[in-house]
C-alpha cells in the first residue's frame, strides 16, 4: 500500500448506506467540499441536516455513473462485496466498512493542523487508535518552532543545496539558535559559511 492524499473537492462521492457509519462518512467527505450522494433505503435522521443527495432506493450498479469514490456501508456483507467488485471492474477507488482488505482503500485515524496532517493505519490491529495519533501531534506542536523555521528554510534550501534531502536532516539534527542563525545569515546571502552543509 502506499499512502496518498487525494482531494475530494468538487468530486462525485457515493456512500451507499444510510447508518452511523455512512453518516460519519458523509460528515467528513463534506469537510473536503465533495459532491456526495447517498443510496439507502432508509437514513439516520442527522442526514436531513447535511448538504447531501439522499435516494431513497437499495443499491443498483447505475449509481455508479461518473463517481470518483464510492464507500460501501450497508449492513449487508455480501451488498458491500458486491460493490467493491462492481467498483474494481471501473476502476473506482472503494471503500468496504466490513473489510478494509477487500477495498481499494483504507480509512486511516487522522488530526491535522496549520503544521500538517498526521494519519495513522494499524492494518485494523486496533479498534480504536486516535490517542496514537494525538500523541503524535503532540510531538509536532513540540517541534512547531523548529518546523516553521525549516519551512521559511525551504526556498533557499532548494536553491542552493546540492542534496536538498540530506541537508534538510542535517538541519533538523540542529537545535532552534542555530536554525534560526542559519535563517538569518541565508536572509542576508551569507552561504559561503554553509558550503558543507548545502
Amino acid at each position: 500500500m502506499i499512502p496518498v492524499c487525494i482531494s475530494l473537492k468538487n468530486r462525485n462521492v457515493l456512500i451507499v448506506g444510510g447508518g452511523k457509519v455512512a453518516l460519519r462518512k458523509a460528515k467528513l467527505f463534506l469537510r473536503e467540499e465533495a459532491n456526495i450522494t447517498v443510496i439507502s433505503k432508509m437514513f439516520e435522521k442527522e442526514f436531513d441536516d447535511l448538504s447531501v443527495n439522499c435516494i431513497t432506493d437499495k443499491y443498483q450498479h447505475k449509481y455508479l455513473k461518473d463517481m470518483f469514490v464510492v464507500y460501501a456501508a450497508t449492513n449487508s456483507r455480501e451488498v458491500n462485496l458486491q460493490i467493491v467488485h462492481d467498483c474494481q471492474q471501473l476502476n473506482i477507488l472503494c471503500g468496504n466498512a466490513h473489510n478494509s482488505d477487500e477495498s481499494s482503500f483504507h480509512s486511516m485515524a487522522f488530526l491535522q493542523n496549520d503544521l500538517g496532517l498526521i494519519a495513522f493505519s494499524s492494518y485494523s490491529k486496533l479498534p480504536y487508535s486516535k490517542p496514537l495519533v494525538y500523541e503524535m501531534m503532540i510531538t509536532l506542536e513540540e517541534n512547531r518552532e523548529k518546523v516553521e523555521l525549516l519551512e521559511k528554510l525551504r526556498p533557499y534550501i532548494i536553491q542552493y543545496s546540492q542534496n536538498v534531502k540530506e541537508c534538510y536532516k542535517g538541519l533538523y539534527n540542529c537545535d532552534i539558535e542555530t536554525l534560526s542563525s542559519v535563517y538569518h545569515d541565508f536572509m542576508e546571502g551569507n552561504y559561503e559559511k554553509y558550503k558543507d552543509l548545502l
